[in-house]
Order: C-alpha cells, then structure tokens, then sequence
C-alpha cells in the first residue's frame, strides 16, 4: 500500500460551511457572489475563471468588480515569473506569450501562492462532478454527500483533493485547470488557499475574526485577503514599518480596486539607502502616518537607528528640530537633518519602462474593453514633499516614490478603478 504521503485523497467537503461564513459572513448578497464567480459574461457565456486577455496573452480578465483581490494577486504572481524567474517557460520577448505557455505560468503561480499559505498539507477545491483524476490521486468516502460550492441557491457541489507535495499539487491542477478557467475559478482557488493555510491558522492572524473576509455590502476583498494573497499571513498589516518594501512588481490600491504596476528596470530593488532606512524608522513610530512624531520619542528614533542617543544629544536635538517648542518634530525636518541631500534612490536611476495592468480593461471608442498593458515612461526626481501629483496612479506611486512622474504612451490613461 502507498505511503499516505504519496498519494492525494480525494474526498467530500466537511463543515464547508465555515469556508464559506469566513469569506462571505452569515448572509452573502447573490449580486455579490455572481461577481466573485464571474458568472453571465454573455448569453453564450455562463462565465469564466482565470482566463488571459485575447490582446495581451500573459494578461488575466476580470468581467466583474470585487474578485481583483484574486485576480491582481494572481497576475502579480505570472508577472514576476514571466520578468525574473529563468525556470518559467517565458519568452525572450514576454508579451508574445504563446497560450500553453501562458497556462503553464498560471499553474506555476497559483502552485506558489498555495505553497506560501501551507501549514500541514495542501487542501483543493474542485467541482467534483468535473473533477480529472491524475496517477497520484486516490478516492474515498465517495458516497458522501459534497457540501454546495457557494451560495444556498447555487445547485454546485464541490469535493476536496488534499496532497502532501507539491509536486502532486502541479499535476493535480495542472490535470484540471480547465475547471480553474470557468465559472467558479476564482472562488476555487480562494477556498483552496483558505483550507491549504487552515481555518485556525487564518484566525490566529486575524485582527477582527468577526469581519468576512469579503464586504458583505459591496463585495471588496478585505486588506486582511490581499495580504494573505500576496505574502502567505492573514494579517491587516505585514511588516508595519518593520522592513522596506521593495521590488518590481506592485500591487496599487484604490478605494475599489487593485491594479498592478510593474517594470523590468532592477536598479528600482537596490539595497536600502540611509535615507530610506531612516524614512521607514521614522514611520514605524509614527503609526497614524501623521508626518511627524512627538519630541519624546526622537530618542527611541535615533537608538533604532543606531545614531547617538545620549540624553543630552537627544535633548540638544529636541531643541534644534523643534525650535517653537509645539511639542513635536515633522518627518521633512528629521531627513533634512539627519540625511541631508541624499536622494531615496541612487542617481543612476534613469528614466525607465513602466507598465500598468487592469484586470477590468480598457474602454475603446467602439465602448468594447480590451485588456491590456498600458506602457509608459516612468522617473524618480529628487524628492519633493509639497509637489501634488495630477493622475491618480502618480498620487498612488508617490507614497513609495515621492519624486515620481510618468508619462504613458498611445491614447489611454490607465487608471486605478
């Protein structure tokens, strides 16, 4: 007999239903889930999962607001492993991304983000009635009765595959990922990534266990989802001001909607300056993100940095950068002091290629969207504190970048909604 370890059990659904309370709450709206199952694209299309842009082949469609949580995560992960990752089959040119060559990055990705929330095995969720059956997988209690996939209306039962390697998680999706493509996808995938992390675990991380992981009024995915997405922990905030973030590849944030921003120019990922070092210090103790800090706490500041922090230079600062003795020190007077003319990026940062994604499309003249990057040239000024930005996704870019500008090509301005 196979070791348990070596095989992948595929079983009916147990106590699905705090799956579902966890992301959707006690009473999930149908208009919400519709949108989450990309359901009704048109009347020849009952709806779709994880597909790719006819336009731009490495570039997933979102036909409804609300799954981007999903879904922008998700293009991250292929964006990364079509830029940076030599083992993913990519091309020399990477828009001209042939489609098995683009379904082999979304099983990559999605095999990824899986095995970054794993705690003990990994857990899938798959419409039973659909599901392939792969050489490492193995049936069970088959005359159990599969929990509903969704919602109380929704006729769709789903069964459970759970595996101990990832190896046997890439055959097992890789088999199937046609079902990942249709209707349902979406919801697949983040009721897998929910039991592969666990219940428990998810909770123990969570700031408010009593909120859906989904608005249960306008169906956004919580910061709480995003996080676990993007990073494995089901936490409000990562690291808080305990790290810089830094990369290639971000995800931007409106009040409705996650795009993603990315560019290949790799000087972006440079080591932390002191600037930045002191910037990200500075932040940490002012939590409220209120631009400044009380006078009492420059000391813990300059011990955090390793800067001298005697009593008396401590005291002897106070003075100095809070000189109308208001009781506080402003973030533009603490880096002009500390780290007079350095720039947050070094000076051979040139102008450089940016890219944006949006899932929702790009509207043409006709009123069809197409699904596209939108490209443009991108440079990071010295920075300037009082400049406002004039386009959204500029305003978005500066809380990293406050020097940035960009000028994008052809006749559309993307945008973050």
């Amino acid at each position: 007999m196979a070791d348990d370890e070596d095989v992948c059990r595929v079983m009916s659904s147990e106590n699905f239903d705090e799956v579902l309370n966890l992301v959707w709450g006690t009473n999930v709206k149908e208009e919400i889930f519709e949108r989450w199952s990309q359901g009704i694209v048109s009347k020849d299309l009952l709806g779709i999962g994880f597909v790719f842009s006819t336009v731009e082949p490495s570039a997933l469609i979102q036909k409804h607001g609300g799954p981007c949580a999903i879904i922008a995560s998700v293009q991250a992960f292929i964006l990364k492993n079509i830029l940076f990752v030599e083992e993913t089959p990519a091309p020399d040119n990477w828009r001209q991304v042939a489609d098995e060559q683009a379904r082999q990055l979304l099983v990559c990705s999605l095999c990824e983000m899986l095995n970054n929330v794993k705690t003990e095995k990994f857990t899938l969720v798959f419409l039973r009635d659909h599901l392939v059956f792969t050489s490492c997988m193995t049936a069970e209690r088959t005359d159990t009765k599969s929990e509903e996939c969704a919602s109380s209306n929704s006729p769709v039962k789903e069964g459970q595959v759970q595996c101990h390697a990832l190896e046997d998680v890439t055959q097992v999706i890789k088999k199937n990922i046609a079902m990942l493509e249709g209707r349902f996808g979406v919801l697949l995938f983040l009721y897998s990534v929910l039991l592969t992390k666990g219940l428990e675990s998810i909770r123990s991380e969570m700031e408010d266990v009593g909120e859906p992981l989904v608005d249960e009024s306008f169906g956004h995915g919580s910061q709480t989802l995003i996080n676990l997405m993007l990073t494995g922990y089901s936490v409000s905030n990562v690291w808080d001001s305990s790290r810089t973030l830094s990369g290639l590849v971000w995800l931007l944030a409106s009040e409705t909607h996650l795009t993603v921003f990315f560019s290949q120019e790799r000087s972006l990922t440079g080591s932390e300056s002191d600037r930045e070092r002191g910037l990200r210090v500075f932040k940490s103790h002012d939590q409220q993100d209120n631009g400044f800090i009380t006078s009492d706490q420059l000391g813990s500041v300059l011990e955090d940095l390793d800067l001298v922090s005697d009593p008396e230079y401590v005291s002897f600062m106070k003075e100095r950068l809070d000189q109308d003795s208001v009781g506080i020190i402003l973030l533009h007077n603490f880096l002009t002091e500390f780290f007079p003319g350095e720039d947050m990026l070094a000076d051979d940062v040139k102008p450089f290629k940016a890219f944006h994604y949006n899932g929702l499309g790009l509207r043409e003249e006709d009123g069809t969207k197409k699904v596209m990057y939108t490209e443009g040239l991108a440079s990071i000024e010295p920075s300037d504190f009082s400049r406002i930005a004039e386009q959204q996704i500029v305003s978005c870019l500066k809380t990293k970048w406050p020097g940035v500008w960009l000028e994008w090509e052809g006749k559309h301005v993307p945008s973050l909604n």
